[in-house]
């Protein structure tokens, strides 16, 4: 009866963890299909001649954002959702991720840095940096790609 009991709940665990993945993999699916369709874009228009990274941004538009290199020079490309060219610029005419981590710890002490993504809000390239400051909050500080300036910042209170 024990052997029963301990085959079953192995059975009914292996179960739960075989659904997860495949309702994770369903799940994925659409945005894997448009980090593709993004790279297939960026390729075939020509923006990069290889891409290194594809990373995804949805602040007040969905955006994704292509690094790769054009001519030897490293570049990001900011793609629309409806695979047009929002933005492009070289890598090294803005701001690097350790130097916009850097002007947010001039302002506020980071805790705990939780994410730092590159996105585009207006029409503006950008850095999103999360992170939880001295009060325990979750903070978000928006900082301009080219020069590190700040466009905005918000904390919330962590229950």
């Amino acid at each position: 009866m024990k052997k029963w009991i301990i085959s079953f709940t192995f059975i009914v665990f292996m179960l739960l963890i075989a659904g997860s993945i495949y309702f994770f993999t369903i799940i994925r699916e659409p945005l894997v299909e448009q980090f593709d369709q993004v790279e297939r874009y960026v390729l075939n228009q020509d923006l990069l001649d290889s891409i290194d990274e594809i990373s995804y941004y949805h602040g007040q538009e969905v955006v994704y954002v292509a690094r790769g290199e054009l001519d030897s020079i490293e570049r990001y490309v900011w793609v629309t959702d409806d695979l047009t060219t929002a933005y492009e610029a070289n890598v090294d005419e803005g701001i690097t991720e350790e130097e916009a981590i850097s002007l947010v710890h001039q302002h506020e002490p980071i805790v705990e840095l939780q994410a730092i993504r590159i996105g585009l809000e207006r029409n503006r390239p950008l850095y999103e940096i999360t992170f939880i400051n001295e009060n325990e909050r979750k903070s978000y500080y928006y900082l301009h790609f080219k020069d590190g300036t700040l466009i905005k910042r918000y904390s919330l209170r962590i229950e």
